[in-house]
Formats: structure tokens, C-alpha cells, sequence
């Protein structure tokens, strides 16, 4: 009986070392992506990046400081096309462009769906497979 079950042993450590060796030890498909944003120069805000149709991965956010971005691997975006939306607070005197979306719409009401006045827009990005993985993009110039 214990040669039985010390071969069982073997055979089952064996087989959980196997198993860990495929598995890896908790990488992660998320690259490490930086850059700037023109047009959002000396700006603070949020970017998320979210896979286009038919894409693989999860959506992933950072924060915009100053124009520029930089996600972790950790946390960051898969490689292939994603919608960026980015969202910018305005600089101190700044008054923030309107939303295309927005019509004639009391600035209370407005006020009240976007109490932080942010400027958001989206663009088409590619995000990298291999290093470096600079993404400069810019936003659409306001209206």
C-alpha cells in the first residue's frame, strides 16, 4: 500500500508542476503603454481604453496629467485597435468646450449630467504588440 500510494504521490506532484510550468505564474497580456495626448497639453483628466468591436480584452483606465498617460502591465490594455475616450477637466478659467451631444439644454440641467464640466472626446488608437509601446494620439481640435 505505500508503494501504491507513494507512487500516486509522485505522479500527482508530477502532474502539479506540469500544470504550473503551462500555466505560467500569472502573466498578463497588458502592455505597459505611455504617451501624449495633443491638444490636451498642461491638461489632467482620464483615458479609457476600450477594445473596438470584435476585440479581445478588457477595457483599462489611467489618469491623463498634464496631456500625458502611462498604464502598468498590470492594468494595462491589450495589444490591437481600441476606442480611447478621454475626459478632460478644464484648466482653472478655462470654460469647457460643449458637448456635441448637448442642445440647448438649461446649464442647470447640464450642470447636473456632467457636474464636473469635463471636456470628453474619442479617438481611434492602435495599441502596440511589442516595445516600445509609445502611443502619441491626438484629440479633435474643439469647435
Amino acid at each position: 500500500m505505500s508503494l501504491s500510494f507513494s507512487l500516486q504521490s509522485v505522479r500527482l506532484c508530477m502532474l502539479g508542476w506540469a500544470a504550473l510550468l503551462f500555466l505560467g505564474c500569472g502573466s498578463t497580456p497588458g502592455k505597459p503603454v505611455y504617451g501624449t495626448i495633443a491638444g490636451a497639453e498642461g491638461k489632467n483628466g482620464f483615458l479609457v481604453m476600450v477594445p473596438a468591436a470584435g476585440g479581445a480584452g478588457p477595457s483599462a483606465q489611467t489618469m491623463i496629467e498634464g496631456g500625458k498617460f502611462r498604464f502598468n502591465a498590470a492594468a494595462g490594455p491589450w495589444a490591437g485597435d481600441h476606442l480611447a475616450r478621454v475626459q478632460l477637466t478644464p484648466a482653472e478659467g478655462e470654460t469647457p468646450a460643449a458637448s456635441t451631444n448637448i442642445k440647448e439644454v438649461p446649464v442647470n440641467s447640464a450642470f447636473r449630467e456632467n457636474p464636473l464640466q469635463l471636456s470628453e472626446f474619442e479617438v481611434a488608437v492602435k495599441v502596440p504588440e511589442q516595445a516600445p509601446y509609445q502611443l502619441d494620439f491626438a484629440i479633435p481640435a474643439a469647435k
